[in-house]
């Protein structure tokens, strides 16, 4: 499997701790970082195989929407047929941002891959309790889908879907609207003309929006690691929106949780000078 991230400045910590948690369940896999708006050397200690630099078709970036939108760039020239940073033999991209951690192996992608070319996180699997029905809202606004996590089988078919992605991605953010959320739009839009396989799985991307569900729980596991539903927590998504992972720190297993993440991305900043 080959997996990647795109980071600014301001997400280079993080995309260490990423890359590091992925050598650490995947050692045998490629990891690859697209580096915008600080591109340079990198030393030989940080845990990337390959540091490329993905334009936005020649638009700035300049914002969080803009980061977001160079993951479809990212993607489409890695499944691409003729791009140089195509030349990989590996069949599966795994895209995940670099707010995200591996907890466990993710050898399952591979299966749920060979039956659908493109797998796509919901925000959550379970409905918003009843007095939070505005965040359901919010997801019409914006939504249902997470771009932050896409798995991809290298084939025409995915080639198809991100070549859509991107262009609608571009018109959207780039248009006389400047919309935002127009990456987890369009992902959205998408799932049903091209068949989007949905990862329902509870132990993959909990994240502050979703752990208050019943069947997303974390809780610790007696090996030291971290348990969903009595299977290892395969992935986890630091992002703060709002404060709202500052909110789940109540759950002390969340709060021990964040706090040995907060001890990774400072060691990465030493690593990165």
């Amino acid at each position: 499997m080959l997996f990647c991230t795109v980071a600014g400045p301001a997400q280079m910590n993080g995309a260490v701790v990423l890359a590091r948690s992925v050598k650490e369940h995947h050692p045998e896999a490629r990891f690859v970082l697209c580096l915008v708006d600080c591109f340079k050397p990198m030393s030989s200690a940080l845990p990337f195989d390959e540091v490329v630099s993905v334009g936005n078709n020649g638009h700035p970036i300049d914002s969080t929407e803009s980061l977001a939108a160079v993951k479809a760039f990212l993607l489409s020239r890695l499944l691409s047929n003729n791009d140089p940073i195509a030349a990989h033999e590996e069949e599966r991209v795994i895209y995940m941002d670099p707010d995200m951690r591996l907890f466990a192996p993710v050898h399952e992608l591979t299966i749920w891959t060979e039956r659908k070319a493109v797998l796509a996180a919901p925000f959550r699997l379970e409905p918003e309790p009843a007095e939070r029905d505005n965040r359901e809202i919010e997801r019409l606004r914006s939504g249902y889908l997470h771009g932050g996590f896409a798995a991809l089988r290298k084939c025409e078919e995915s080639r198809r879907f991100l070549s859509w992605w991107s262009s609608h991605i571009e018109q959207s953010l780039y248009g006389p609207d400047r919309e935002t959320f127009a990456g987890d739009k369009w992902l959205s839009v998408g799932m049903v003309p091209f068949r989007l396989a949905l990862l329902r799985h509870p132990a993959y991307q909990a994240a502050a929006w979703n752990v208050d569900e019943e069947g997303r729980r974390v809780s610790a596991a007696p090996w030291g690691g971290y348990n969903v539903g009595g299977e290892a927590l395969r992935s986890f998504c630091f992002s703060n929106p709002g404060g709202l992972l500052d909110e789940q720190r109540a759950d002390p297993v969340i709060a021990r949780l964040v706090a040995e993440y907060e001890q990774e991305l400072a060691h990465a900043a030493q690593l990165l000078g």
